[in-house]
C-alpha cells in the first residue's frame, strides 16, 4: 500500500510553491543525502542533468527550424557555457560576450565586436567565437565538375573572425590593462565560426570538407553538427540514443529568455 502511494506520488506534477519548496529541500540537504544514499544521489544528479539536457536540445531544435538569430544563439550559449567547450574541444570559460577585441581608429569608431572572447580554462589561451544563423549558405553555385567554392557568406565569416583576432593581438596590452585580465594568452588564438548546416549531397559535403580542412586558423561548425554533439553527449550519461519525447509546441523555457531576441540584429 506504502509502495501504491509512493508510485502515485511520483506522478504527481509540482507546481509553483510546492515545487520551489521540493528543490529548496534538496538543495538544503543535499549533503546529508550524498552521503546517507550515495547512489540514490547520483542517480538524482544523472537524472536531472539528463532532463536539462533533453530541454536543451528540444530548445536548440525548435531554433534551428526557426532560423534563430544570432542574438538568441549567442543567448543560448550564454546559458549554457559548456557548449563553448564542444565547440572548441578544450575546457573554456567565456570572458566575455560581444567583446570588444580593439581596432578603435583615432577618431574613436572602428572597433570590433567579437561574439565570444573565450580562453582555455587551463592555459589561457584566447578564443575567439563568430556565430552565424542555421540558414546561411555555406557553398555557392557550382564552379566545375561538381566543384562547389565556399558562400561569399562563408567567406567573410572566416574573414571576419580572423580581422578580429588581428586586431586582438595589435591592441592586447592595452586590453589587459583596462579590463584586468592579464593572464589572457594570445600565442596562438583559436577561432570558431559557427554557420549553416551540413550540406546535402555527396558533391556538396566533399567540397565543403575539402575547404573547411585546409584552413589552418579558423575551424567550422555548422548548427546540426553542435545538436550532434548534444546528442552524443546524452547518450554517453544514458546508454541510450536521444529520442523527443517533449510536446513540440512554442512555450519551453528558451522561448521565455529569448523571445525578445526573435528579431533581425545588427552584432554580426
Amino acid at each position: 500500500m506504502q509502495a501504491s502511494r509512493g508510485y502515485k506520488n511520483s506522478l504527481v506534477t509540482l507546481r509553483g510553491r510546492d515545487r520551489i519548496g521540493i528543490i529548496n529541500a534538496i538543495t538544503a540537504n543535499a549533503d546529508a543525502i550524498a552521503e546517507r544514499d550515495p547512489k540514490e544521489f547520483a542517480q538524482l544528479q544523472k537524472d536531472i542533468e539528463v532532463v536539462s539536457l533533453d530541454r536543451l536540445i528540444e530548445s536548440f531544435r525548435r531554433h534551428l527550424r526557426r532560423n534563430s538569430v544570432e542574438g538568441a544563439w549567442q543567448r543560448l550559449l550564454e546559458l549554457n557555457p559548456f557548449l563553448l567547450s564542444m565547440l572548441f574541444g578544450q575546457p573554456v570559460v567565456i570572458i566575455r560576450p560581444s567583446a570588444s577585441v580593439g581596432g578603435q581608429t583615432i577618431a574613436g569608431n572602428g572597433t570590433k565586436i567579437a561574439d565570444f572572447l573565450a580562453a582555455n580554462s587551463i592555459t589561457h589561451n584566447a578564443a575567439l567565437v563568430e556565430i552565424k544563423r542555421p540558414n546561411t549558405p555555406l557553398l555557392g553555385s557550382e564552379y566545375r565538375g561538381g566543384v562547389y567554392p565556399a558562400s561569399r557568406d562563408l567567406l567573410g565569416s572566416v574573414t571576419q573572425v580572423l580581422d578580429q583576432r588581428l586586431k586582438l593581438l595589435t591592441s592586447i596590452a592595452q586590453t589587459r590593462y583596462t579590463s584586468k585580465i592579464n593572464d589572457l594568452d594570445v600565442s596562438a588564438v583559436e577561432c570558431v565560426v559557427v554557420a549553416g548546416q551540413t550540406p546535402v549531397g555527396e558533391e556538396l559535403v566533399a567540397s565543403f570538407e575539402l575547404f573547411r580542412s585546409q584552413l589552418k586558423d579558423v575551424r567550422i561548425v555548422t548548427f546540426d553538427e553542435l545538436l550532434e554533439k548534444l546528442k552524443i553527449l546524452r547518450e554517453l550519461l544514458t546508454g541510450e540514443r536521444y529520442v523527443s519525447n517533449i510536446e513540440d509546441d512554442e512555450s519551453d523555457w528558451w522561448d521565455v529568455v529569448g523571445s525578445d531576441l526573435e528579431e533581425d540584429d545588427s552584432c554580426g
